[in-house]
Parts: C-alpha cells; sequence; structure tokens
C-alpha cells in the first residue's frame, strides 16, 4: 500500500499544477482513478471508489467524441461503476455501465489489443443484467457479443480460451433456463477447446476445465474430469518456487480426484475410476517430493534441531499419506505434538 500511496499523491500533485484544458490532464485523472480503484480493491473502502468514479467522469467530460483517449475513459468509469454495483446493488450503476461499455466497443476495432477485454466487460454486465431482471434477451445479448468476438479473434490470441470457457458457460446457463439441451455438444467443444488451448495460460486452462466439470453429466463430466486432472498437474509443474506451487494448490478443490473417481464408478467404469485415482495420488506424491529440502544447512546450524524436524516430518508424513488411525500409537501423536511446540520456540528465538 506505501507504493501506492505515494502514487496517489505524486498524481494529485500532478494534477494542481495541470491546467483543465491541458493536453495530459485526462490521462492523469485516469491514473489517479486508477490508483484509487486500487486502494478500493484492497481495503474495500467506498469512498476511494466513490472518488474514482468522480474523477473517471471528470476525465470522460474532457475527453469528447473524436478524442484519442476517449475509449480508456468509456471503460474505466464503466469498470468502477460495475464495482459499484456489487458493492451497493443499484441498477442504475449497472445500467449506465453497459451503456458505457457498449459505446466503447462501438470505438474499438476487432484488431484492437483491448477488444476481447471490453467484451467480457459487457457480456458480464448483460449477464448480470439478465438474472437481476429476469429477462433471457439480456443473456442471448452477452452469448452474440461472446460470439461475434469469437468469429474475429486470432485463433492464437492468449485470451480465446477465456472466451471459449465463458461463451459456453453462458450458453450452458441459457439451457437451464430454458430446460433445453440442444446444443450441449457444442457446449462440450467449447469447453473442451478452452482447456487444451496450446496459447492459453493454464491458470485459464484449468478454471475452464473446473466449469466444464460443473456443466456436464454423465460420460462427458467423466472426460472433462481426466482433463482436469491432467491440467492440474501441468499447472503446478511450471511453478519453480515452493510457495508459488502451495498456491496453486490451494486453487485445486482438494476432492478433484476422489470425485473423478466417483464419477467413473457411477458409470461402471471401474478400470478408468482405478486410473484416475492413480492419477490424483501421482500428482500429490509428486508435489510431496518436490516439497522435500536438505537439512544440510540445518544440521551445521542445530544437529538437535535438524533431527527433530526430520523425526517430526516422518510423523507428519506417515499421517498424510494413510487413512488408518491405527498407524501411529497415542505416544507417537503426543511426540509429535511436543516436537511442534518444541519446533515453534526455536523457530521464535
Amino acid at each position: 500500500m506505501q507504493d501506492i500511496d505515494e502514487a496517489i499523491k505524486l498524481n494529485k500533485e500532478a494534477l494542481l499544477i495541470c491546467s483543465e484544458k491541458h493536453l495530459h490532464r485526462p490521462m492523469l485523472l485516469h491514473n489517479l482513478a486508477g490508483c484509487l480503484q486500487t486502494c478500493y480493491q484492497r481495503s474495500s473502502n467506498i469512498e476511494d471508489l466513490d472518488q474514482a468514479i468522480q474523477l473517471n467522469e471528470e476525465a470522460l467530460s474532457l475527453c469528447p467524441p473524436g478524442h484519442p483517449e476517449r475509449t480508456m475513459s468509456l471503460n474505466s468509469l464503466a469498470v468502477c461503476l460495475h464495482s459499484r454495483f456489487l458493492r451497493h446493488d443499484d441498477i442504475e450503476d449497472l445500467m449506465k455501465a453497459i451503456r458505457l461499455h457498449q459505446e466503447a466497443l462501438l470505438l474499438l476495432t476487432p484488431e484492437h489489443t483491448g477488444r476481447l477485454l471490453a467484451v467480457f466487460n459487457l457480456a458480464n454486465c448483460l449477464r448480470i443484467l439478465c438474472y437481476k431482471q429476469g429477462n433471457i434477451q439480456f443473456l442471448d445479448e452477452s452469448i452474440q457479443c461472446l460470439r461475434q468476438a469469437k468469429e474475429s479473434c486470432n485463433p492464437h490470441h492468449p485470451m480465446l480460451a477465456h472466451l471459449w470457457s465463458h461463451l459456453a458457460m453462458y450458453s450452458s446457463e441459457r439451457n437451464q433456463i430454458l430446460n433445453s439441451p440442444d446444443d450441449s455438444s457444442s457446449i462440450t467443444h467449447l469447453f473442451e477447446k478452452a482447456t487444451n488451448h496450446q496459447t492459453a495460460s493454464l491458470q485459464v486452462r484449468f478454471k475452464s476445465s473446473l466449469q466444464w466439470v460443473t456443466k456436464e453429466t454423465g460420460p462427458s463430466q467423466l472426460h472433462a474430469y481426466q482433463k482436469s486432472l491432467q491440467v492440474a498437474d501441468q499447472y503446478i509443474l511450471v511453478r519453480a518456487s515452493i510457495s508459488s506451487r502451495h498456491q496453486i494448490l490451494s486453487e485445486i478443490p482438494q476432492s478433484l480426484a476422489l470425485d473423478a473417481v466417483a464419477c467413473a464408478v457411477d458409470l461402471g467404469e471401474m478400470e478408468r475410476a482405478v486410473e484416475l485415482f492413480e492419477q490424483g495420488r501421482t500428482m500429490l506424491w509428486s508435489q510431496m517430493a518436490r516439497y522435500r529440502a536438505s537439512l544440510d544447512v540445518l544440521r551445521v546450524a542445530n544437529v538437535e534441531l535438524s533431527e527433530e524436524f526430520e523425526k517430526l516430518s516422518k510423523l507428519l508424513e506417515a499421517s498424510t499419506i494413510t487413512s488408518s488411525r491405527n498407524i501411529l500409537p497415542q505416544h507417537s501423536v503426543e511426540m509429535r505434538h511436543i516436537s511442534i511446540g518444541r519446533l515453534a520456540k526455536l523457530g521464535a528465538s
């Protein structure tokens, strides 16, 4: 927050010496509004968001039609209004955000790098409006917006998988509302394309696979589970540091592998169930192996501590990889608690 506070201070100083007719004033207003919006995202202080909206409104007033920064001002104000709608549930904020996104899209060419993001923002707002007013027409508009973007998008665009996933999810929701599974095969195809898209980030591909799993049933769901486990393993593997792998593991549902096994069993696919179980277990073991670190440095500093740490690690590993309550006798459990307490004391000293 210290860097953000400094950025806010500098932007305010710049605005003080910048006249209302200065060429760069809209950009300074936009930058300050962006900083305040970041503050709101971190602190949830509504005053920051309200001030960001005021600054974006001033910036937009200085960017009449034809101004090169009008599109940026339209999108920035729309995003802030959407955030305030999520906070206060004021439909007027949502409606205004939709109008601003629509105007911005009219100004963006199909080749513009920011067009896809603007499409996602508009489609999301229209989808929310559908549920708020109970009018499926807005969901249809949202889907049409995504389809048009898909047709004009470069096949290697990294955000194309995100687009496919959203289009599949919104189409699936439309089917549920109308109780019509007519295009279920095309929805499955979109989810699979999003999950397999090689130029997309692994995070997007994995999230697409999780959405795919929730929208499918029967054999298609089993196939989705298998793909999700494969992408999850790749997603973890590419991270170099232990902390980043731990963060990714927290994003993966703990029951993903077991749910996949249960799906296979329900379908009578026993061999597939065993394969999925082994796949999930292999992923767990490989991650446990990557978490191992040498104790040589610790032994040099404190032999007693390194021995206790190694003993504790073995106890914890035994309790993690087995479901039997009898694997650890009571005195081992007590020893584990004692070691944890001692390690905590030694670590604090």
